[in-house]
């Protein structure tokens, strides 16, 4: 049996890459017109507004009526490049985004998610610093995968979804990887990304260990039945690697945009970590199964 994705779907597909790589390249391209790239995304953008619940439809029209009627209200008062603007304002951040999501094909190690669960204070402490480093590179998705993993066999506690959606949010400070620090290296002008990782990461860790306290005090029941994720310290190399690459650059090269290295490197640190899986787990069995799948 063969399944085919959706002609709207690929297309969507091939657009966001293009997105990628329009971002990327537009930092040796000088003059490059970045409406391009926006109206790429935006293509994407409407290919898949079918995908939508319903109630998210909603939201997103009304928001983007509320757009409308603000940039005809400001070309009715003598504003221009409000078109523009719209398409370009947020380019990067969305090139960022969308290089960052190929990451969840490599960030949690196989070997780990078959493992036994474990309990108790210490397996809430490596789940959240787990959820913590997993989730300030590859965003939401790791909070997806740990809740996936310990839902499997029970509905999830109030414990775990505290400590699993605070771990992760405290991410923000930080991180470079997240739309919020993202938006602000974008906004402010001279802001330095080694010195909000310098700061943001003894907030981080002053968060998590409040969290931690509050989640193994007598009225949680000091976390002795707290089920955690079984993850491994050595499966943490992808976000170490991938934050140790973009601060390397960034340092070689300041003027690059922080937004674009990271949609560069995150591509380029999957597939690379992709194809040495395959070659270091029976690569020709990899590329048969591969061809089987195009010729079925």
């Amino acid at each position: 049996m063969s399944s085919s994705v959706p002609l709207r779907i690929a297309l969507a597909a091939w657009c966001y890459v293009a997105v990628v790589v329009l971002v990327v390249a537009a930092v040796w391209l000088p003059g490059y017109p970045a409406w391009i790239t926006g109206v790429i995304a935006w293509t994407a953008c409407l290919l898949l507004v079918p995908r939508l619940p319903r109630h998210q439809l909603y939201m997103v029209l009304a928001l983007a009526g509320l757009g409308v009627i603000g940039i005809a209200w400001g070309m009715a008062r003598g504003g221009s490049g409000l078109i523009a603007m719209a398409l370009t304002q947020n380019v990067p951040l969305t090139g960022m985004l969308i290089a960052v999501s190929f990451l969840r094909l490599i960030a949690v190690d196989r070997g780990t998610a078959g493992g036994p669960l474990q309990q108790g204070r210490g397996a809430l402490l490596k789940t959240m610093i787990g959820v913590h480093l997993f989730g300030a590179v590859i965003n939401f998705s790791a909070v997806a995968i740990f809740a996936d993993r310990l839902s499997a066999r029970t509905r999830l506690t109030m414990e775990q979804a505290m400590g699993l959606s605070q771990a992760f949010i405290i991410g923000a400070t930080w991180s470079p990887f997240y739309g919020a620090m993202a938006a602000a290296l974008t906004a402010a002008p001279g802001a330095s990304l080694a010195q909000l990782i310098a700061w943001g990461l003894p907030i981080a860790a002053i968060g998590i260990i409040v969290t931690w306290f509050t989640l193994t005090s007598a009225r949680h029941g000091h976390a002795k039945t707290f089920v955690g994720y079984p993850l491994q310290l050595e499966a943490l190399w992808v976000p170490a690697v991938l934050a140790a690459g973009v601060l390397a650059v960034h340092e070689w090269q300041p003027r690059w945009p922080v937004l674009a290295i990271i949609a560069a490197l995150a591509p380029l640190v999957t597939i690379l970590t992709l194809l040495a899986r395959e070659r270091l787990q029976d690569l020709h069995r990899g590329l048969f199964y591969r061809y089987a799948q195009v010729a079925v």
